[in-house]
């Protein structure tokens, strides 16, 4: 719980002060992914717009069934 909606925030806002870049660019591996997906689905819409450029998910710890691209497309329409 903490990771995704406390450390997760706290370790974006000390990268964008020391960065001075009003947006960064997110690389999560593995538990990084899901610190990532648990705080894109509890904190506020507006903070991750606010301070993410994009956010590059590599090796997520999740469990999906069976999917295609089409229905990939449905869940993520802002990659097309």
């Amino acid at each position: 719980f903490d990771m995704g909606v406390s450390d997760l925030p706290t370790m974006i806002n000390k990268v964008v002060e020391v960065s001075g870049q009003p947006k960064v660019t997110y690389i999560g591996y593995s538990q990084g992914t899901s610190q990532m997906f648990y705080g894109l689905t509890q904190k506020e819409d507006d903070y991750f717009d606010d301070v993410l450029n994009k956010a590059i998910l590599l090796a997520p710890c999740v469990y999906t069934t069976s999917s295609g691209f089409d229905d990939y497309m449905k869940i993520f329409p802002k990659l097309r």
